[in-house]
């Protein structure tokens, strides 16, 4: 099973409410229905602010000799999300993104602000993790959430075509999931682009601008050794 970003397992039935016409809005340049601001606990802590950079230099690099500089070491009884066990390795070699996946979710997390777990432990990205966004997401099932200040939502999956909406920090809602079609039929969009909605409008927002809620999520800790991630969580 590929790891890659846009063909995450889909889980939970949506609200009834949830279901939009099929149409564009009149008005394109309605409020979103939810948003979560950015949250980053571990901004303060300096050994952690230079593991940021550690992982994105071994993403860069993206070899097993570069990756294993930022992941726990190996512990008898490793799982295979508690990297680096031998069925972690395994996994991602056969996997038809190979490395280059791995490498591409440690990039994108770790760029993203995390929530406090205690003493020196994080989890990223924060909207990902207990405590990082608001309990009534929950229901929702499947969306995508705004990583910069202004996402922009498009007629077209391109980005030279007209922004029908636009949002600071939006809650999305995934028009591909098999619960949620949006009332409408429009193009799959193609890699690098979501269909959404946020709250009567539909349209396309470029992968960079926003991340599904069902990507994996990280769980550094201080370790003897340093800081290190511990495990890379999936949702079923």
């Amino acid at each position: 099973m590929s790891h890659s970003t846009n063909r995450w397992p889909v889980a939970g039935l949506l609200a009834s409410w949830l279901f939009c016409p099929s149409a564009f809005a009149q008005s394109s340049f309605s409020p979103p229905v939810r948003t979560v601001e950015p949250k980053d606990d571990a901004a303060q802590e300096p050994g952690f602010v230079q593991f940021r950079q550690d992982v994105r230099r071994a993403a860069a690099e993206c070899s097993e000799t570069s990756l294993r500089r930022i992941l726990a070491p190996t512990a008898p009884r490793n799982d295979f999300h508690m990297p680096p066990s031998r069925a972690f390795w395994r996994s991602w070699r056969e996997d038809e993104d190979g490395l280059p996946g791995l490498c591409r979710i440690l990039d994108r997390a770790i760029v993203l602000g995390g929530v406090s777990y205690g003493d020196r432990v994080y989890c990223v990205p924060y909207f990902s993790c207990a405590g990082g966004a608001p309990t009534e997401l929950e229901e929702l099932g499947v969306y995508l959430v705004g990583v910069v200040e202004r996402v922009e939502i498009r007629a077209r999956p391109s980005a030279m075509a007209a922004v029908v909406a636009h949002a600071r920090y939006p809650v999305l809602i995934d028009c591909r999931g098999p619960y949620e079609r949006c009332g409408r039929s429009l193009e799959d969009p193609p890699e690098g682009w979501w269909l959404a909605r946020v709250d009567r409008t539909i349209g396309y927002v470029a992968d960079a601008q926003v991340r599904h809620q069902l990507e994996p999520r990280l769980i550094v800790r201080r370790l003897p050794v340093g800081w290190r991630i511990t495990a890379m969580e999936f949702y079923d």
